[in-house]
């Protein structure tokens, strides 16, 4: 089974639930950029990170991430951000990789226990998310 999302979907999750309003563009099925649009108090600088899907192991997403020059250090503080928001979410590794404990959103514990995820990618419309039932 699939589940399809867009990325007006993703954006309009992401400003109403965290007040965090963020662009998604497709750039192939494993990557995608995420930019957002920094107040630097006398003008507005867009930013952006390219997120690369590397591998599903269970329920844990492997993430790695290339930013341009200072970029690194806002990506710690999203890191730090989702941290705090649930604990253990999203654990540093070894360089520029994420790794994303999908089983910590309370949401997903249930769902976990009925399907098991096989892939996640990206197309032009948006992210998809493969799983097969239990």
């Amino acid at each position: 089974m699939r589940l399809q999302l867009s990325y007006g979907e993703l954006q309009t999750y992401l400003q109403t639930h965290h007040q965090q309003p963020m662009t998604f563009s497709f750039v192939d099925e494993k990557t995608v950029t995420i930019g957002k649009e920094l107040d630097m108090r006398l003008f507005k600088k867009k930013v952006s990170v390219r997120v690369r899907v590397d591998q599903l192991v269970g329920t844990d997403l492997y993430l790695t991430y290339s930013a341009g020059l200072g970029l690194e250090l806002m990506v710690k503080g999203a890191v730090k951000f989702f941290h705090e928001q649930i604990e253990g979410l999203v654990e540093e590794s070894d360089g520029n990789t994420l790794i994303v404990h999908l089983a910590h959103i309370e949401q997903a514990k249930e769902l976990f226990k009925k399907v098991k995820l096989q892939a996640v990618s990206f197309n032009p419309e948006g992210p998809h998310i493969q799983f097969t039932l239990l």
